[in-house]
This record gives structure tokens, sequence and C-alpha cells, in this order.
């Protein structure tokens, strides 16, 4: 049988599972309640990748949504004796004219008991500080992109991201698409310099 978990167990689990697995990131997981589940935004500045972070919180979402067909559907967890919480499996919305298929996971490690949470999704947001952003702005620029090509934006409060300007510049696809890689790398990168420095 399923055991039912309420929004408030389930995003302390979460906090936890967040913490140890990235310890010294500072995230914050807010609810917003809105139906008969609630949905979490997971916000954090810099540090791990949003498919690291994704990794972690995907096993604490209730439920999915098929977009073809307009319906939300439900599914369960593994939750493991650490906390961590791992997809189970969902009845999908086949049997809706859906196209989302019926699908089961085993228990990944032993001691596992089958959850569902009283959570509907979970988003996961990344923002980049200013010493992110201007740490790829300079890594760019040595790789020679154009002068002007990139305009900082954002606040403190907000987070900093890079805009990549297209006017009178031949090759912006390819800068843009530059900046983004390199901002999804600034903590490989970041890594690599705590390391060399130690």
């Amino acid at each position: 049988m399923t055991e039912i978990l309420t929004t408030k167990e389930t995003v302390s689990l979460l906090r936890k599972s967040l913490k140890v697995t990235f310890p010294g990131v500072k995230f914050s997981v807010r609810t917003d309640r809105g139906g008969i589940t609630s949905q979490v935004r997971v916000a954090w500045e810099d540090g791990p990748t949003t498919d690291e972070v994704e990794a972690v919180t995907d096993g604490y979402a209730g439920d999915g949504f098929d977009g073809m067909i307009d319906m939300a559907y439900s599914r369960d967890s593994w939750l493991a004796p650490d906390g961590r919480a791992y997809f189970a499996g969902t009845e999908g919305t086949q049997g809706s004219m859906g196209v989302i298929p019926p699908s089961e996971s085993p228990a990944p490690v032993e001691g596992c008991r089958r959850v569902r949470f009283c959570l509907g999704s979970v988003s996961c947001v990344r923002t980049y500080s200013r010493a992110a952003i201007d740490a790829v702005v300079a890594a760019l620029t040595e790789q020679g992109a154009p002068e002007g090509i990139y305009t900082v934006r954002g606040s403190e409060n907000w987070g900093y991201n890079i805009d990549t300007n297209a006017r009178g510049f031949d090759s912006w696809l390819y800068w843009r698409d530059a900046a983004y890689k390199a901002m999804d790398a600034y903590k490989a990168e970041e890594e690599k310099a705590e390391q060399a420095a130690a």
C-alpha cells in the first residue's frame, strides 16, 4: 500500500536531501499552495547545475503533466532510509488518450518504502551572482568575443544574466551559445580554480 506524505513532510525531506547532496549551497524552497497539491520552487545562486539539482528534486514530485491532453497524472516515489526520493511508478495517461505510458521502477536501495508526495511539480531555478557573470564574460573575451557583444543585466535580489547583442555582430548566435555553455560550466571552472589554489 502506498503511504501518503503531506506537503510539509515532503518539503522537509526535500530540504534535507538538498543540504546533504550539495553541502554549502543555500537553497530557497518555497511552496505555492493552489489546490489539492502544492507546487514547489527551488532556487539557488551559482553552485550546482539545474540538471544536477533536478536529479535530486525529481523524486519528490507527486504528479506530472501531459500537455497533449491537458491532464495531470499521479506519480509514486521510493523513499530511501536516508530520506532521498526516487521515481517509483505511474499509471500514466494512455488510458485517457494521453501519451504518458504506465511505468514502474524497482526500488534503488534496500529498505525503501513506496510513497506518494502531496506536491505537484518541483521547479528549479538557478541564478548567477555578479562575480560568476563577470568571470564568464572575462573568459569569453579571452576566447575572442567581440567587444560590446555582451550586456550584463540583473540585480542582487534576482540574480544576473548575460544578454547577447545581435545588432552589428555577424557571429552573435555563436557567442550567445558560447555564453550559455560557459554559464553552465561555471561551477566546474570555479572548483578547478579552488583546487589549484589549495
